[in-house]
């Protein structure tokens, strides 16, 4: 005991001196980061933390003209490239629609696949060996300018048990493919902390028997969750750096945005479950508005943003012993690796895949 004891206080004085330690009040962690301009201390390379879940994002809408043969095809060929870039999940999303922030009701629509067709996706990739986690997403498209996070339900009652119902037939599926992980709910910021998410998640786990997840675009200073799932962040907050930033400055940078959180469960039991940014100068900023930087840009290919960005939140994920990183994403189907060097749809440049390499090997 008196070794161990020892062991744990030599490394909390190597976290100290490094400027990396965890605050915990109660069951809220807050992440501490180095300050800005704080120097790096180098972790050698068999002290690196190896994260449980490195996965990558598939966002499969549905296209009606695509036979069965060619998406089990298809779901073959993606899910050895995500295999191929190291990682041991994938997360499936897929789209499900509202007509409006104010409706109560929710339906599958085009781009929504049926669970047989899902499970092809599920398919493919329990055969490359990789962990699945499916991800029913709200569509934006009838929702815009506004987004998923700022539904307002005249009928939470209502709302809650037409989620309950859309969702239903992909937790059968789930189960019966031997799904690891449902993420129960996905950015729906505005109705984060209810209390209808406990009876959702009773419900639902008398079909699916695999983990559950409680994923948030932000997680504000006092909000709370009644939900027994964990808990993923969607990393899209923007920083104020410049293009040419280090991976150091980026890091620092985020300090303060993570002064904003305080996750509903402790950091080592958190997972970053999107970490995605176009490759282009100014997507610091605004690293969740894609529709800015698409073809035809005013914004110059840069790579840089991408690669580092990616290395930056990676690091992030190590030092706090999180659960998992989750990389956005692969736009199903065809082999992202065939159009490696586009900005959209194809999200991860060269640089980009080789950080994800990277970071997944421990590097």
């Amino acid at each position: 005991m008196k070794a161990s004891l020892i062991g744990r206080m030599a490394r909390l004085r190597m976290l100290k001196s490094a400027g990396l330690v965890l605050a915990t009040a109660g069951c809220a962690t807050s992440l501490v980061l180095p300050a800005a301009g704080a120097s790096a201390t180098r972790v050698p390379h068999a002290a690196v933390y190896n994260i449980p879940q490195k996965g990558i994002n598939v966002l499969f809408y549905d296209k009606s003209n695509l036979t069965d043969a060619d998406l089990v095809t298809n779901s073959t060929k993606t899910m050895k490239y995500v295999k191929g870039l190291g990682a041991n999940y994938v997360s499936i999303a897929f789209p499900i629609f509202t007509d409006s922030v104010t409706s109560n009701a929710l339906t599958t629509g085009y781009g929504t696949p049926t669970p047989a067709r899902l499970a092809s996706l599920v398919n493919a990739a329990r055969a490359q060996g990789l962990s699945v986690a499916i991800r029913p997403l709200l569509d934006e498209k009838t929702l815009r300018p506004k987004w998923r996070g700022l539904l307002a339900p005249t009928n939470l009652t209502q709302w809650f048990a037409s989620y309950s119902a859309v969702i239903a037939p992909y937790l059968t599926m789930a189960q019966t493919n031997k799904v690891s992980m449902f993420q129960i709910a996905n950015e729906l910021q505005s109705l984060n902390d209810k209390p209808q998410w406990k009876a959702v998640l009773t419900n639902a786990a008398k079909t699916f028997k695999g983990k559950f997840q409680f994923t948030s675009t932000f997680w504000n200073q006092g909000m709370t969750t009644t939900t027994p799932a964990s808990f993923g962040l969607d990393a899209y907050t923007g920083v104020n750096v410049a293009p040419n930033a280090s991976v150091p400055t980026l890091v620092a940078a985020l300090t303060g945005v993570f002064k904003i959180y305080k996750l509903p469960v402790p950091i080592t039991q958190a997972s970053m479950t999107e970490v995605g940014i176009m490759a282009q100068s100014g997507a610091y900023k605004t690293p969740s508005q894609v529709s800015l930087f698409g073809p035809p840009s005013p914004q110059a290919l840069n790579p840089v943003i991408q690669a580092n960005w990616f290395s930056g939140y990676c690091q992030i994920v190590r030092t706090n012993k999180m659960q998992g990183i989750y990389f956005w994403a692969i736009n199903f189907p065809g082999d992202a690796s065939a159009a490696a060097d586009l900005i959209y749809p194809a999200r991860f440049t060269p640089a980009g895949v080789l950080a994800i390499k990277n970071c997944f090997a421990g590097k």
